[in-house]
């Protein structure tokens, strides 16, 4: 490593002093690509079979969730990819997509999410809240035909 500096008063020190708040590979022994950040929060897909503790892959590719200590997947017998995250106050929403029809649906009652894959070859999901005790709904979004939810927009 090298800096290039600039011109200085050579009376007084020169501190050098760069700041670096988190650095971590993330990621196991298969295929892990990141696809969205958001603070803390980092997403992506995974065939990895030894990147969480908290629970195996589930076939095709995984969405994993690292929170800064821990990895948390979701996922179905298909494929899945997150592709954005936002926050609704506190609570942070991951959307993508999914190829699978036995994605984890959770429905808390009184609420009208979709519990079932609408047809085509993806559809779209939404999870709210995301932790091992944090996540509050997750659901499907699509019709018949091909459906996936590329951005989620959240409080200013």
């Amino acid at each position: 490593m090298h800096f290039k500096i600039g011109p200085y008063d050579r009376d007084l020190p020169l501190t050098i002093d760069p700041t670096l708040d988190v650095i971590k590979f993330l990621g196991g022994t298969g295929n892990d690509r990141i696809t969205a950040v958001l603070g803390s929060l980092v997403a992506g897909v995974t065939d990895s079979d030894n990147l969480s503790i908290y629970g195996p892959r589930h076939g095709g590719t995984d969405v994993f969730v690292w929170d800064g200590q821990n990895y948390l997947l979701y996922g179905g017998s298909g494929d899945e990819e997150p592709t954005a995250i936002a926050f609704a106050g506190n609570t942070p929403i991951l959307v993508g997509w999914t190829s699978s029809r036995d994605f984890p649906v959770l429905a808390p009652p009184g609420r009208s999410w979709q519990r079932v894959f609408g047809g085509g070859n993806t559809d779209g999901f939404i999870i709210v809240g995301l932790g091992i005790a944090s996540t509050s709904s997750i659901s499907y979004l699509g019709g018949s035909g091909d459906d996936r939810i590329l951005a989620v927009a959240g409080d200013p």
